[in-house]
């Protein structure tokens, strides 16, 4: 069931996966950052990755979600954090599409 699934939820998957990492991207280097709003990007984004099998996906989206969550308790260091499990989320999905 989950090939059938990957198979026909991978290109939306994609899509949807880039437009949220945008919009997290967005969210910590505007001028007041919204590092909860950033970790709700990846909270959804990884139930969607987990759904269809990409764990890969899923564990680096939660540990941007964790990451914002952190840096929204206080901790200073998660922007740059971020920034670093984003572009290697973003590898992952470059990955997943060839």
């Amino acid at each position: 069931m989950t090939d059938q699934l990957r198979a026909r939820f991978l290109r939306p998957f994609l899509e949807m996966s880039r437009q949220r990492i945008g919009r997290c991207q967005a969210l910590i280097r505007q001028s007041r950052p919204d590092p909860g709003a950033a970790a709700k990007e990846m909270h959804a984004m990884a139930g969607e990755a987990a759904l269809i099998g990409f764990e890969d996906v899923a564990r680096l989206a939660r540990e941007v979600e964790a990451t914002a969550r952190t840096w929204a308790g206080g901790d200073a260091t998660g922007s740059t954090t971020i920034t670093l499990i984003l572009a290697a989320l973003e590898a992952a999905l470059d990955a997943l599409a060839r």
